[in-house]
C-alpha cells in the first residue's frame, strides 16, 4: 500500500480542500473537518460556511459531465469552422477544445 489508500480519496480530499479555501478567501470559517463531518451527516457548528463550501462542490460538478465535454466540442467544431481565417482564435478554440476536468 502507498501514502495514501487510493487515488480516488486522494482526489476526494483534495477537490474539497480546493472548494474550502477558495470558500475561505470569501470569509468562511469552515474547516475541513467540519465538511466531512456535514457529508457523513453529522451535525456541524457553522451550518452557514459549511453550506457555502458544499455549494462550491455542487457548482463545480457539472463543469466535469459528459454534456458539458460534448458541447465544448461542439462549440468549439462550430467556431473554428467560423473563424478559419483568423489564426488567434483558431489557437484559442484548439486550447479550450483540449480542456479537460
Amino acid at each position: 500500500m502507498g501514502l495514501v489508500p487510493s487515488v480516488d480519496w486522494l482526489l476526494y480530499s483534495a477537490i474539497r480542500k480546493e472548494a474550502l479555501l477558495t470558500s475561505q478567501i470569501e470569509g468562511t470559517q469552515a474547516t475541513l473537518s467540519d465538511l466531512f463531518d456535514q457529508e457523513a451527516g453529522l451535525a456541524v457548528s457553522d451550518t452557514d460556511d459549511v453550506a457555502e463550501v458544499t455549494n462550491y462542490l455542487r457548482a463545480f460538478r457539472p463543469l466535469c459531465s459528459p454534456e458539458v465535454a460534448q458541447a465544448r466540442a461542439v462549440f468549439a467544431t462550430t467556431c473554428a469552422r467560423m473563424c478559419s481565417s483568423r489564426p488567434s482564435i483558431r489557437f484559442w478554440m484548439a486550447t479550450a477544445a483540449s480542456a479537460a476536468c
